[in-house]
């Protein structure tokens, strides 16, 4: 069995590196994206969590959010999911006036 390694989000290559930090996991919402990466020793919280989409060949923050407690990054994600798919519902539908 070959284990073939995924192909990076798109959106990845637009998101500027200082803003993209050290990068735990993403959760890809059809052409946008969910990071979740640590906050730097120093900084409030201990997770950063951002909803991007694209607009005009940039990635663009939708949601963002520190969290002092890791467990709650699950609930977030789910939240900032929606929120994503409610944003790109919305341009589609412009889209196609």
């Amino acid at each position: 069995m070959t284990i073939t390694p995924m192909t990076p989000h798109p959106l990845l290559a637009l998101i500027p590196p200082d803003r993209l930090g050290d990068r735990m996991d993403t959760v890809p919402v059809g052409p946008a994206l969910i990071t979740v990466t640590t906050v730097p020793a120093g900084q409030w919280g201990e997770r950063a969590v951002t909803a991007w989409r694209q607009v005009n060949g940039t990635a663009r923050v939708v949601a963002a959010t520190t969290l002092l407690d890791p467990a709650d990054v699950p609930h977030t994600v789910t939240e900032f999911t929606e929120t994503l798919q409610q944003v790109l519902n919305l341009n589609a539908q412009e889209g196609t006036r």
